[in-house]
């Protein structure tokens, strides 16, 4: 029984003999509790409260001194993070003082100063503890699709009598930069065959969402005759690598041969801002060709002339616009002031354009 008394507010110790058993039968405990509380002067009853229950922990002085370990042979982290947190764990036992060195080597495929900085400690674990250790390694996102890259980990030494476990682990940088650009800088459509696709892909790191903006351009089409102007978002979700984005092509029946719609990639929104648009691996600007479809065939002049005594004459005839087709024209000359067969001899047939 623990006792006070009027007006002592002193704090008060009890002792409990711990024998020594001399078995190994791990750390024991021992439940602590506060009860009965009664004030003797008045001889009424005391309330108790607050930390009324604890736990008193016996450690087993046969228990052997444990094993030092990473926790496991691989850690991993986004770079973007900017730091790794590595666990170095003591198992089956705590008996004794026990001093791990750690350390990050070479041999991994990540660079000093440029993917992570290198790191080194020491960690004590007195007589019965056997609670982990944490350190961090410092680690960059250096904007480059470089894929993963592994820092080698290594607890370099173990003073005291605990055995070695996992001594050597890896931790590998997961690459989370993406580029983001169109799959040619040179896309073509024939003018009827609209809309036009125009394919984006999505290279490198793909664990994150990433968004981009597509604009239309005149070069040398103009928008609302030749193609419809539009700014278009692109959400690339997780683990999407391409995306088909429209273009809306007017087929105007002229003969105006090739015209060109500008493409431009702009406006790139990441969860961890770390999508790369201006790289030689990608094309960020791209030309759309808009190839006509209409073909026009005509003399090359309204009026030609013949002297009497040629005796012959040429007269030529143009095809204008695509040329992807082969077509045909009929053709005659006859009628007029001259008299077909006194002054010319008229002729008729058919003129052949190959593809």
């Amino acid at each position: 029984t623990l006792n006070w008394a009027d007006g002592d507010v002193a704090p008060k110790t009890f002792t409990v003999p711990v024998i020594h058993s001399l078995l190994t039968n791990g750390n024991l405990y021992v439940a602590l509790s506060l009860f009965n509380a009664t004030n003797t002067t008045l001889g009424i009853g005391t309330t108790l409260s607050g930390q009324t229950n604890a736990q008193l922990t016996i450690i087993d002085a046969e228990t052997g001194p444990g094993q030092i370990s990473f926790l496991t042979t691989n850690f991993s982290v986004l770079e973007s993070v900017g730091t790794a947190t590595i666990t170095i764990i003591r198992t089956n036992g705590s008996g004794g003082s026990v001093q791990a060195s750690f350390a990050t080597i070479a041999g991994g495929s990540a660079t000093v100063g440029t993917d992570y900085t290198s790191t080194n400690g020491t960690f004590t674990w007195p007589n019965g503890d056997n609670s982990s250790r944490t350190f961090t390694v410092p680690v960059f996102d250096n904007f480059v699709t470089n894929a993963n890259r592994t820092v080698s980990l290594r607890i370099t030494s173990i003073v005291g009598t605990a055995a070695p476990g996992i001594t050597n682990s890896t931790l590998t940088l997961v690459d989370d930069d993406s580029l983001v650009g169109f799959t040619t800088n040179a896309f073509s459509i024939n003018e009827t065959n609209g809309p036009a696709s125009i394919t984006l892909l999505r290279s490198g790191a793909t664990n994150q969402t990433v968004t981009v903006t597509l604009t239309t351009a005149n070069g040398t089409a103009v928008s609302g005759t030749d193609y419809t102007n539009a700014t278009t978002t692109v959400t690339f979700t997780n683990g999407q690598t391409s995306a088909t984005v429209p273009v809306g092509i007017t087929d105007n029946a002229l003969v105006d041969g090739a015209r060109t719609v500008l493409l431009n990639l702009t406006a790139v929104v990441s969860t961890t801002n770390a999508v790369i648009l201006n790289n030689a691996l990608v094309a960020t600007n791209a030309t759309l060709t808009i190839v006509d479809n209409e073909i026009e065939l005509a003399f090359t002049a309204a009026n030609y002339s013949v002297g009497e005594n040629a005796g012959t004459v040429t007269i030529p005839v143009v095809r204008t616009g695509e040329t992807n087709a082969a077509v045909t024209v009929d053709f005659s000359a006859r009628f007029g002031t001259a008299t077909d067969g006194l002054d010319y001899l008229s002729t008729n047939g058919t003129l052949t354009f190959a593809a």
